[in-house]
């Protein structure tokens, strides 16, 4: 569960044309798996691995626009 915060900005460049700059940022409020699990490899060894698949982003984005 998480929420996106962000904008963007177009600016013309001709009449037809313009560019898009787009800022956004992820943020993760809960583990999207709670629980951790076991592998056992090589037999007698546990090796227990606690993913945490959380995390926070910066996205940017640029593009270029034509309207036809």
């Amino acid at each position: 569960m998480g929420m996106v915060v962000g904008g963007s900005i177009d600016t013309r460049i001709s009449e037809n044309t313009f560019i898009i700059v787009d800022i956004r940022y992820v943020i993760t409020f809960m583990d999207i798996v709670d629980d951790t699990y076991s592998i056992y490899f090589p037999p007698g060894t546990l090796w227990t691995l606690e993913p945490d698949l959380t995390g926070n982003s910066l996205k940017f984005m640029i593009g270029f626009g034509i309207e036809i």
